[in-house]
Formats: C-alpha cells, structure tokens, sequence
C-alpha cells in the first residue's frame, strides 16, 4: 500500500513545489473533503510549513507522521501544472473541464465546452466518468480545491491542471 501524504499548507505553495503523490488539502478543507480523496483508516503522513503547523493539532491522529517543508529535499518536487484563465479559453482540441463547485455556489457559470460537474465532496464517485486520455482542466472559485483535485487526480494518474484564477477570471475575460 502506497504511502498516504497530506500536505497541508496553502494552495499556492503546495502548487508552486510538493512531493509526487502527495495529497493538498488544507485544514479547513479536511473534514468536508478529506474522505472523498483518502482511506481515512489508513495512517498519513503530514507535510507543512510554518504557517500550517498549528493546523496540525487538530489533525494529528495516533500512528500517524508529521513533516516540515523545510527538512525535505526540494530537488524532489514536482509542480502542479496551471494554465492562466485567457490561455484556458484558447485552448483547442479535446480534454475536460471539471468544475468542483457546489451547484449551490455557482454565480458565475463555467464554460460549457466539455464541461463535466462533479462537486469536490463528490468527486470520488465521478473519477470513472473522466477520461484518464485527455487532460482535465479544473475550475473551483478560489483555486482551493481545484488544487486538491487536481492533486487526487494527479495521485491517480490523470494529467490535471488548475485554471488559474478559477471561475472569477474566466467571467472577467469573457465580458471585456
């Protein structure tokens, strides 16, 4: 059984540089998305940084391992791949668009080329819906989670990719 790796700090950072098959979600995220993306009976492996420690009390559960950013070997990590919002919408060609928002929440609508819907505290029960050939473009409001999808998705094998700015940045192109 491979490893289960969380890292907890911010989206931002966990983008710009994380260990390979390491899970983003933030603390704040962990109770509503954490049992969509791991096998919560298995033991994790914690990796943050300085703003994230504290977050760790509330996550630490016996047998399980903690780590800083720090003490590991930055030559041994991989960037999640992000497109900004104006290449997104010149992309040609076939692949998906998987927005990870709660119906509830949209205000600004998505694209509707190859849009496939599947809420984050969802997206397990979706993964066989996805087409693991074509590269899947994920859009949140934030970037939160589509981080930690497209980290799952990526842990799986998926080739994902965050759009930068999400849904925000995407209505502010298509209306100017």
């Amino acid at each position: 059984m491979q490893e289960q790796i969380v890292d907890i700090r911010p989206a931002a950072s966990y983008r710009a540089g994380h260990l390979p098959h390491a899970i983003h979600i933030t603390a704040t995220n962990f109770p509503k998305y954490a049992n969509q993306v791991l096998n919560l009976d298995q033991p994790i492996t914690w990796i943050y940084d300085g703003e994230s420690k504290a977050d760790l009390k509330e996550l630490w559960r016996e047998g399980d391992r903690q780590t800083s950013i720090d003490d590991l070997n930055a030559d041994d990590f991989i960037q999640t791949p992000t497109i900004p919002a104006t290449d997104f919408l010149d992309l040609k060609g076939d692949y998906t668009l998987l927005d990870v928002r709660q119906a509830a929440e949209i205000t600004r609508p998505a694209p509707e080329k190859n849009l496939y819907k599947a809420p984050l505290d969802e997206i397990s029960q979706h993964v066989g819906q996805l087409d693991s050939n074509k590269a899947v473009y994920i859009l949140c409001g934030s970037g939160n989670r589509a981080t930690t999808a497209a980290s799952y998705l990526n842990h799986l094998g998926f080739e994902a990719i965050v759009i930068e700015g999400g849904a925000k940045a995407l209505t502010e192109i298509s209306t100017n």
